[in-house]
């Protein structure tokens, strides 16, 4: 659960602050920079980004651009087209290892508006300033969300945990939802889940909701927590490891609580990796991770933990979409038919924007009394 940049934004700092929360520093091994004397601008000392200077170079035009109306026909270009237009192709190769590694897409499908909004000019400075860190949510999003549930119980929420909604039904007074525990009626609804799972759920979209969900694609992801050992693996224990390829991008390695061992993550393309979506390579994960090199040389994966193939991963607009004003299609559906669409498919998965428009729609739709 990694917040970056640091926890400045004050939709995440208030949520934080209201639940009691704490926010713990993380450090992230980041690129040093340093200040030109003469003009005041900030250049890489050394990097393992391969184009820090473009995203200085163009922090004015990333500033522009969030305050411009997000479905100009720019931004809703590819974000490759829009860094070849510019000639920035090395800014594009940045964010294929920051980016397209961690398995949000291919640079040709995203949007342009999505990339540069994941790592906006103000997040490329303070991750780049000396004494910036990045911070994680004590206890895990977990810990979080549990709060938050305390909170509203206390408020006479009542939550229905462990329950999947097999069918929602909708008319002039609300929706009507059959549950594997069944049968619940709701004044309004909000549909805060995938987008797939929207177009299963419910019965009777019409054509406007219908376009929505269609102007979405996802990324197919795989997930490997692996056994890691080998002499001096201790030193390598909570640093960042982003090997140089294409495929992976390892996370980190920490001790796991409940196994008592190192461990480590990895997200994997299959596309890049030669594999077919949902398939485990034929030699096994460990023999595969141990072919690629990507390890430190006196370290080796011996067992398996645990693989997760995520066939629907990161869910959001195509570029196409967004050229269509699919934000703006989304901001008139909120309350038509007593439905509302929020989530992180919205908001390209970002803390504090998600917060941000939940709360925005809670104060326009729900004002309190």
């Amino acid at each position: 659960a990694v917040l970056c940049p640091p926890l400045r934004y004050p939709a995440t700092q208030g949520l934080l602050k209201e639940t009691g929360i704490r926010a713990l520093p993380l450090s992230l091994p980041l690129p040093e920079v340093k200040v030109d004397a003469s003009s005041g601008q900030l250049v890489p000392r050394q990097s393992q980004f391969p184009a820090v200077a473009e995203i200085l170079r163009y922090s004015r035009e990333l500033i522009r651009f969030r305050s411009s109306n997000q479905n100009g026909s720019s931004f809703a270009l590819p974000f490759g087209q829009w860094c070849l237009d510019r000639n920035v192709v090395g800014l594009g190769d940045h964010f294929r290892s920051t980016f397209h590694k961690l398995g949000y897409g291919d640079l040709a499908m995203v949007p342009a508006w999505y990339a540069l909004k994941f790592f906006d000019a103000r997040l490329a400075l303070a991750s780049l300033l000396p004494g910036q860190r990045s911070a994680r949510v004590e206890g895990g999003f977990v810990s979080l969300w549990r709060a938050v549930f305390t909170m509203a119980g206390n408020l006479g929420v009542d939550f229905h945990l462990s329950t999947s909604v097999n069918r929602v039904f909708r008319d002039q007074a609300g929706a009507r939802l059959d549950t594997t525990r069944g049968k619940f009626a709701a004044d309004h609804l909000v549909l805060a889940i995938n987008p797939s799972q929207i177009d299963t759920a419910v019965t009777d979209l019409d054509e406007q909701e219908r376009q929505l969900i269609d102007g979405t694609r996802t990324a197919p992801i795989t997930t490997v927590l692996a056994e890691v050992v080998g002499a001096g693996v201790e030193k390598w224990i909570g640093a960042q490891v982003i090997p140089n390829d294409p495929a992976v991008t390892m996370i980190g390695l920490w001790p796991w609580p409940r196994k008592g061992l190192a461990g480590t993550v990895w997200y994997i393309s299959p596309q890049d990796a030669g594999l077919e979506p949902g398939h485990d390579p034929q030699e096994g994960w460990e023999s595969w991770i141990s072919a690629r090199n990507l390890l430190p040389v006196e370290c080796h994966p011996t067992r398996v933990f645990e693989v997760r193939h995520w066939t629907e991963y990161f869910p959001h607009f195509t570029p196409e979409a967004m050229a269509a004003g699919a934000l703006k299609q989304l901001s008139q559906l909120q309350g038509s038919r007593r439905t509302y669409f929020l989530g992180g498919w919205t908001t390209f998965e970002l803390v504090e924007d998600t917060i941000n428009q939940a709360e925005t729609l809670v104060r326009r739709h729900f004002p309190m009394a």
